[in-house]
């Protein structure tokens, strides 16, 4: 096994590894380095999108 160096952080890792083990950059520059999601932001949607049904179910049963 021989090592390889990052392009982005500069880091040597293994050759065998799909990504840098320390900045997550892919070994292959054709692969794309998607953003990755940080923070609360689906679970905040998924909050949101819960409390919108049970409002419009509560309105749709006290409505008949």
């Amino acid at each position: 096994m021989s090592q390889v160096k990052c392009r982005k952080c500069e880091q040597e890792y293994d050759d065998e590894m799909v990504i840098c083990p320390h900045c997550d950059t892919p070994t292959n520059p054709n692969i794309p380095n998607y953003p990755h999601f940080k923070g609360p932001g689906i679970m905040v949607f998924f909050f949101v999108f819960f409390v919108l049904l049970l409002i419009g179910m509560a309105v749709s049963f006290f409505s008949q």
